[in-house]
């Protein structure tokens, strides 16, 4: 059996291969239930997103755990892919509760313009 951090390193590279390779049967499993389209799944921005932040937190705990990253470093990127999971949820939340813009509405009763179209107020006024 390996020493220390050697052997540390081989428990979790396979820890996280099968957690992937899991994933990956899952996502086929998924896909073959609803029938749809892998190219669109693929093709989600929101599906590569994930993809990364999954990566990338496996990849800094693992460095981490080793002793290839130290505390300040680990703290920082994991703080910055929190930071970005919860800012693009609240972006996504204040985007359904925004109403939709309404048109503008003209002045019918003003001067045409040299379109022939009947200028708005806010151009009156220019």
């Amino acid at each position: 059996m390996p020493d220390g951090p050697t052997w540390i390193m081989v428990l979790l590279a396979g820890i996280y291969t099968a957690g992937m390779c899991a994933m990956w049967g899952l996502f086929w499993r998924a896909v073959a239930k609803d029938q749809t389209s892998v190219i669109d799944i693929l093709n989600d921005p929101t599906f590569l997103e994930g993809i990364a932040v999954v990566g990338v937190t496996g990849s800094v705990v693992g460095l981490s755990f080793v002793g290839r990253l130290n505390s300040e470093a680990t703290s920082v990127i994991l703080g910055s892919v929190v930071g970005y999971v919860l800012g693009r949820q609240r972006g996504a939340a204040v985007e359904r509760r925004r109403p939709p813009a309404a048109p503008p509405k003209s002045d019918a009763g003003g001067a045409p313009n040299d379109a022939g179209a009947p200028q708005t107020r806010e151009r009156n006024r220019l």
